[in-house]
């Protein structure tokens, strides 16, 4: 089983052309909102998720952090893998007053 799903698969699934497929991510990512969080002394979780479109033509990361109890996204980067991207996410937690920040220890 495929694991991941290109344009092109999801304009073959919903029988739409490839440029309708765009044009919908494009609007729907144009509608995403920056969470606000006034949460303070939670446990958050910091990861990152590659994203590929094509064969290796486009790769970007998402940066997240997720609150551990509730699942809710705290901050997220999209962009490439950096040090300051990373940076940017984990300052946004340590305002929060975290109890505990839960890593999978990348070094960069």
């Amino acid at each position: 089983m495929r694991s991941c799903v290109g344009v092109n698969d999801i304009a073959s699934i919903l029988r739409v052309s490839k440029n309708t497929v765009l044009s919908r991510k494009l609007r729907l990512g144009n509608q995403i909102t920056r969470p606000f969080q006034n949460e303070t002394g939670q446990e958050y979780e910091l990861d990152e998720m590659r994203i590929v479109i094509g064969y290796k033509k486009f790769e970007a990361w998402i940066t997240y952090a997720i609150n551990r109890v509730t699942k809710e996204v705290i901050e997220f980067v999209v962009g490439v893998r950096t040090k300051n991207n990373i940076f940017r996410v984990t300052r946004q937690v340590l305002c929060l007053n975290s109890r505990k920040v839960y890593t999978d220890r990348l070094k960069m």
